[in-house]
């Protein structure tokens, strides 16, 4: 007799749940309860050990027990606040919280501190384990309930899965916070290596003057490009990532406008100088055999990964991004563009809520990993009734201009339209780090390629 599929579902369901209640137990073990006891000792005894604690990033909900954490959390406020701490004042403290009596009173303060451990440091990553292990538990049965009762869409169901996942990881990061001393030697050190040759500012883009105003691309910032449709918006990305990738410099490029052939025959048209409609035809290619194939065995070393996957989520992008980061290395994220992103899952429901998340978040993204983002954008309209581009003319801009650090426009003339090699003004039209200001790029229609403008 077959069995049915919500039965095997609730058998499923009914199984996770006993392995999720062992976890559980386990994370509740009297060792954890002493780690938890001797940490709170040490802290009662001598507050000023908090600083060591911050450094591995620990969190009030690292401790199991409820009076724990109460205990924790008011050690933590008062030392942030450079309160004084000693038993009374913790002891009136647990007393107002109605858990006093749970830590058994005045006395048990008395035998946290006589329970107190050398061993602050290892003891503290005893109880991330604990606490890590419990939320992957936790995360783990709920995903397995919610893919057993087989309601909702299965691309949401990954979407939620990554995002409790994500979070996770992001709860046991260390704490980054810094003395504005720290700052200060880390930008000196910067700035000696900057003149002494060893370091550049950003990533050079490989054209001059856009480098010159923005410095290059720099960890952390987020730069938007944004044009009309037709003035070179995913040409001039392909090739700022080659120039970059040619460096050594490793580049995710999400492409979500294009495919991998039609961005490779771009970068092979603009190394080769043959055209990616010319090499279609066997005589042409034999004629240009020679730049194809160097340019053929120059491309294939570049470090540059394309995702042309359709339908990428804000939180797959970012997801992805971190595990590149963090398994080879990342050090530019592309992504073209923002209008292309889907956010069907986000739960938000306006355009302006959605493209306002996505600056927000590979804003974030470029902090939280230390490097440049470069996203493309649309313009609307208004550009062409007005002329020239201007932030206002971002099409369903959210808080794109808020969120970024530079963004820059491209725009055309229209006696340059009809031209084999036109150029392309770009403006500068927001700089953290600068001033604005306006260049200027030969664009070569037949390579579907940039490069800088020749002086006047």
């Amino acid at each position: 007799m077959s069995i049915s599929l919500d039965t095997r579902a609730q058998t499923a369901k009914s199984e996770a749940g006993k392995l999720h209640e062992l976890v559980r137990k386990d994370n509740n073990s009297p060792e954890r309860r002493e780690y938890e006891r001797s940490i709170l000792g040490v802290l009662i005894d001598n507050p000023r050990r908090m600083l060591e604690l911050q450094q591995v990033g620990i969190k009030p909900d690292w401790f199991y027990l409820a009076h724990h954490r109460a205990i924790f959390e008011f050690i933590q406020k008062r030392w942030h606040e450079g309160g004084k701490i000693d038993h009374y004042v913790l002891a009136q403290e647990l007393k107002s919280a109605g858990k006093l009596d749970d830590i058994g009173g005045i006395a048990g303060i008395a035998d946290l501190v006589n329970e107190q451990t050398t061993w602050l440091g290892a003891r503290a990553d005893l109880l991330k384990g604990y606490f890590i292990r419990q939320q992957i538990a936790d995360t783990s049965f709920d995903a397995l309930q919610d893919a057993a009762d087989r309601v909702d869409d299965p691309v949401y169901l990954l979407e939620k899965f990554q995002q409790s996942a994500l979070a996770i990881s992001l709860q046991t990061q260390p704490s980054k916070i810094a003395t504005m001393g720290d700052a200060v030697d880390e930008l000196m050190a910067e700035y000696e290596e900057i003149q002494s040759g060893k370091r550049s500012p950003g990533l050079n883009t490989g054209f001059g003057d856009i480098d010159y105003f923005l410095g290059g691309l720099k960890p952390g910032m987020l730069t938007v490009l944004g044009a009309r449709p037709g003035l070179g918006k995913s040409a001039l990305l392909t090739d700022i990532c080659l120039r970059i990738a040619e460096t050594g410099k490793p580049v995710r490029y999400v492409s979500l406008e294009m495919k991998k052939k039609e961005i490779a025959a771009r970068a092979l048209s603009g190394k080769s100088g043959v055209n990616s409609y010319s090499m279609r035809f066997k005589s042409t290619a034999e004629t240009n055999a020679t730049e194809i194939n160097r340019a053929v065995r120059y491309l294939k070393d570049i470090p540059i990964e394309i995702d042309d996957r359709p339908c990428r989520s804000l939180q797959t992008i970012l997801t992805e991004a971190r595990i590149a980061k963090a398994s080879k290395g990342l050090s530019l994220l592309v992504v073209d563009h923002l209008g292309l992103i889907d956010m069907r899952y986000s739960g938000l429901k306006t355009t302006y809520e959605k493209v306002s998340e996505i600056s927000r978040s590979l804003k974030l993204i470029a902090m939280e990993l230390e490097i440049p983002v470069l996203a493309a954008a649309q313009l609307n309209r208004e550009t062409e009734r007005e002329g020239i581009p201007r932030l206002s003319h971002l099409r369903d801009s959210g808080t794109i201009e808020q969120d970024a650090d530079n963004v820059l426009m491209l725009h055309r003339e229209k006696s340059e339209e009809e031209k084999d090699e036109q150029i392309i003004q770009v403006l500068i039209e927001k700089n953290r780090a600068g001033a604005r200001g306006e260049t200027k790029l030969l664009f070569n229609r037949k390579l579907v390629s940039f490069n800088d403008a020749p002086l006047n």
